[in-house]
């Protein structure tokens, strides 16, 4: 936070939330899967 030149800790809300909604205009869907469709049996005994 320190690179961010504000006047008040109100402009670095501000700031931070248009940072966000920048961000979460185009959604990321995540098409990985971590070696899910080789296992039937996660550790711990948690089945899929």
């Amino acid at each position: 936070m320190r690179g961010i030149k504000v006047d008040s800790i109100k402009e670095l809300g501000g700031r931070i939330d248009l940072y966000i909604d920048h961000v979460n205009e185009k959604p990321v869907i995540f098409t990985w899967k971590y070696n899910m469709e080789k296992r039937a049996e996660m550790p711990g005994g948690i089945i899929i």
